[in-house]
């Protein structure tokens, strides 16, 4: 536990050191992007579509219809993605301090937002000829037909959103460091720009020099892309959420910018004609896209889920731990329900030590009221005060604010520690030994679950026998390290009626004071 409470301070510098690097990179990748495009359009200088009869004939006889539904399901995916963001983002505030990763979960859903939204705005505009941006593609060469266009959108659309799936498939996916997808992060954008300029060029041999340019580039940073993975394989763990669907993003993206160079190549060549050319485009951009949303879909619920598991898991544990802790002290543990009415009852099957406490007393216990097995009615009236006083502590915990360091240093905010848990002195019946036998009874609560429904609430009732009782000995017998509860006092959450021990060795052995044993911060674990 304590060494789980030193991981959340050192998670926000971590969190912005990773923001101050993205903001870092995002100059050079913006910068280097930029002058590549400066350089390509001076090289070129492209005629616009529209001041070509023909160019701008294909525009108009272009369908477009296909690209306004594109744009409103990418724009409801887009929205779909910022609802999740808000909610993610407002949902952390409180429990980002107990799970480290639900704040990074905000990346991928601002990128996957931002894509869509890039997208379905190049969509839109590719719906009507009057707002394509496009240019004339010179027949250098004599391959294409004359007054053929150049999307030039497209190659604008691809300069922002390919990055994107570059941060996606190798940062946020494979978990490399923003340094190793810089470089063919920007290659990418520098071989898209000549693939451009090629297009546009007047010049056959400018264009085929740019077209070799393009594919040499692809290969030095599909190479990169291919080293994520490698590293992804030697260094992630085995129980990795979607461990084996994350290298598919990189490997994916690869398989997708080479089906791009096949659509391109055949659009050089001649071999198949604008329309076509833009078609290809359509369905590789918007179905990669939808590919990577449905991969990003399926690693956020594998993340979820094991994350919920982890947790249930260590809590359990903690659950078991604190059992141990009360059997140190204790001769029986049963569990026990105590329903609306205030009774405390204990299971109808054999449980815990049921069968133990049966053979002590002389009689069945198997779904009893523990009050009563008890041998007077003061003890009884007692018992029924302590355990109103349990719950109610139980329903007040002061843990929230409580926590535990390595060296066993106690912080509270207000400066007051968390009550200790309290024991009621009683006698039990024995109807084996016709005595009545003092007896310690300790009640712990066990945490509400988030989905629990009714009045029902289970506990744990630990019970310590002494010898035959000796009223002149009573008041000595007790648990070592507990308060003994007194009827007669109020006792509230805070501890008000409640003294530490001089030996500073009292035990907190209630299941609801887990956060105060630091049991929250296991979630880092």
């Amino acid at each position: 536990l304590a060494q789980a409470v030193l991981r959340v301070p050192t998670l926000a510098p971590a969190k912005v050191l990773v923001m101050a690097t993205l903001i870092g990179q995002l100059p050079v990748w913006i910068g280097a992007t930029l002058a590549t495009w400066a350089v390509c359009w001076t090289l070129v200088s492209p005629e616009a579509c529209q001041d070509s009869p023909a160019c701008a004939k294909h525009l108009k006889t272009y369908p477009g219809y296909y690209h306004i539904v594109s744009t409103a399901a990418l724009l409801a995916m887009a929205g779909h993605e910022v609802c999740g963001l808000i909610a993610t983002y407002l949902g952390s505030q409180q429990t980002q301090a107990l799970i480290p990763h639900l704040k990074s979960r905000c990346l991928p859903s601002f990128l996957l937002a931002l894509m869509f939204g890039v997208l379905a705005c190049a969509e839109r505009l590719f719906s009507r000829a009057d707002w394509t941006i496009a240019h004339v593609q010179p027949n250098a060469d004599g391959l294409t037909a004359p007054g053929r266009p150049v999307y030039t959108m497209q190659y604008f659309e691809w300069g922002i959103n390919v990055p994107i799936l570059f941060i996606l498939s190798g940062y946020c996916s494979l978990g490399r460091p923003l340094h190793e997808v810089s470089r063919p992060l920007i290659v990418t954008n520098i071989y898209v720009i000549f693939s451009w300029a090629a297009a546009a060029s007047t010049s056959g041999l400018l264009k085929w020099m740019l077209v070799f340019v393009a594919f040499a580039l692809f290969g030095w940073a599909s190479a990169d892309m291919l080293a994520w993975v490698d590293k992804f394989e030697r260094s992630a763990p085995q129980d990795l959420p979607s461990r084996n669907i994350r290298p598919w993003l990189s490997n994916g993206l690869i398989i997708e910018l080479l089906l791009y160079g096949v659509v391109y190549m055949s659009s050089m060549l001649g071999l198949i004609d604008a329309h076509t050319e833009r078609k290809g485009f359509f369905v590789l951009t918007f179905g990669s896209k939808i590919a990577y949303c449905a991969a990003f879909v399926f690693i956020r619920a594998d993340e979820y889920h094991k994350t919920l598991t982890d947790v249930l898991r260590k809590v359990s544990v903690s659950n078991v731990g604190m059992i141990s802790i009360l059997r140190g002290s204790f001769d029986i543990i049963l569990p026990c329900v105590l329903d609306a009415a205030g009774r405390c009852k204990l299971p109808p099957q054999m449980s815990g030590d049921m069968e133990k406490l049966e053979k002590m007393l002389g009689c069945r216990v198997a779904g009893a009221n523990l009050k009563d097995l008890l041998a007077g009615e003061e003890d009884k009236s007692d018992f029924s005060a302590y355990v109103r006083n349990v719950v109610r502590q139980a329903d007040c915990p002061q843990g929230s604010e409580v926590s535990l360091s390595t060296q066993g240093i106690w912080t509270c905010s207000a400066g007051s520690m968390p009550p200790i848990a309290q024991v009621l002195h009683s006698k039990m019946m024995s109807k084996t030994s016709q005595s009545r036998l003092s007896a310690t009874l300790h009640l712990s609560v066990v945490p509400r679950s988030a989905v629990s429904h009714g009045k029902e609430r289970h506990l744990v009732a630990a019970i310590q026998f002494a010898a035959t009782i000796d009223e002149s000995k009573e008041a000595d017998i007790g648990a070592a390290g507990f308060e003994t509860f007194k009827a007669d006092e109020i006792h509230t959450s805070t501890g008000g009626s409640t003294k530490p021990s001089d030996t500073g060795s009292a035990i907190v052995a209630n299941l609801a004071d887990l956060t105060k044993l630091g049991a929250s911060a296991i979630l880092h674990a």
